[in-house]
């Protein structure tokens, strides 16, 4: 898995180039990782939580706007721009919100209310409505049996159904890479158990990652199928 651990997660990367790590003695719940701290140069955590870094810095670094502050209140592991501060110190000056914008917040949503989705909107969920239907088709119309190895079939994901243009402008893509950062990182610590695998075996783990893939992609296109019907 070398190939995707370089190129589409660095944590994982990261996790098995550790000095620290041998493969025979490698543990998914008993390892302990050394991650920089929020509070102190080095804490300790397990492969499980060290993968959730990677998930928390995702909101941190690409959904925080400049003009807003992150603190991490933690003693934990340390999480990209976010401030480390204690919990004693700790006293926002500025209320969020004072009686004055209160109700200037409550006039513009009475005068700018709307109960139903707008042209502009509308279109923007029917794109991505297909593009989730694209996926599903893709992914129901794939043959498992023509991948060898769990890597080709990893590459095939992020090269056709989730590439990374598309992890960036769809939710589902983003949803389905979240996940895939998360179950990888157990598909990863099975192949490291053991050399080799049988045929038989990387198919059954194909077909199940397949199938959850399929059912992630059902749940959110039936989230707003619906809605798409009755404003149509």
């Amino acid at each position: 898995m070398e190939k995707l651990i370089q190129e589409y997660h660095q944590s994982l990367k990261n996790l098995k180039q550790s000095d620290n790590i041998t493969k025979d003695i490698f543990s998914y719940k008993e390892t302990l990782l050394d991650v920089a701290g929020n509070k102190s140069d080095i804490v300790q955590t397990t492969p499980g939580l060290y993968s959730s870094i990677y998930v928390i810095e995702q909101f941190t670094t690409q959904l925080k706007k400049e003009s807003q502050k992150v603190y991490n209140l933690g003693n934990g592991a340390k999480f990209s721009a976010t401030i480390a501060v204690n919990t004693q110190e700790f006293h926002p000056k500025n209320k969020l919100l004072g009686s004055n914008d209160l109700q200037k917040l409550e006039k513009y949503f009475h005068t700018s209310s709307i109960n139903k989705l707008s042209k502009n909107e509308l279109s923007k969920l029917h794109i991505k409505y297909n593009h989730a239907l694209n996926i599903q088709n893709i992914l129901r119309g794939t043959d498992i049996r023509s991948f060898n190895t769990i890597e080709d079939y990893i590459d095939f994901i992020y090269t056709k159904i989730i590439p990374k243009e598309e992890i960036a402008s769809f939710q589902l893509s983003q949803i389905l890479d979240t996940y895939l950062h998360y179950i990888l990182s157990y598909i990863y610590d099975f192949f490291n158990v053991k050399e080799s695998h049988e045929t038989q075996e990387v198919h059954t783990l194909i077909k199940l990652l397949s199938q959850e893939l399929l059912l992630i992609s059902k749940v959110y296109i039936d989230s707003f199928s619906d809605k798409l019907t009755n404003e149509v």
